[in-house]
């Protein structure tokens, strides 16, 4: 059986760790100890997303970028044969389908790794 998790999240945004810290008596009150991660974890913690839109057009155009490293990643764009948003690398392009298959694979491989580790 998998073994249940805890987090210690800041509330006021600037942390979540996947440990307990070692002095719990001296964190402030804004650090909380969690279940579900995904109620607290900070949004876009990796990715930037900055808008590149000509204020004239109907669709937005939002430039990725890893917030470490600064490295461009692709943008998101609308596609007009698609008729939907779709990522933009500049060699392949995903929409939301192709995306979300790849979210389910590396999902299914996490979860069998984690059954396996003991």
């Amino acid at each position: 059986m998998k073994e249940k998790r805890t987090f210690w999240v800041n509330l006021d945004g600037d942390g979540v760790c996947q440990f307990k810290p070692e002095n719990v008596e001296g964190l402030s009150d804004t650090w909380v100890e969690v279940e579900d991660i995904k109620k607290y974890e900070p949004k876009k913690r990796w990715l930037k997303f900055v808008d590149i839109s000509n204020p004239k057009n109907k669709t937005k155009i939002f430039r990725v970028i890893n917030k470490e490293s600064l490295a461009w990643l692709g943008e998101i764009k609308w596609h007009t044969g698609w008729r939907q948003y779709v990522f933009d690398d500049g060699d392949k392009i995903m929409g939301e389908g192709c995306q979300y298959e790849l979210f389910e694979k590396i999902k299914e491989l996490k979860d069998v790794r984690e059954d396996t580790e003991v």
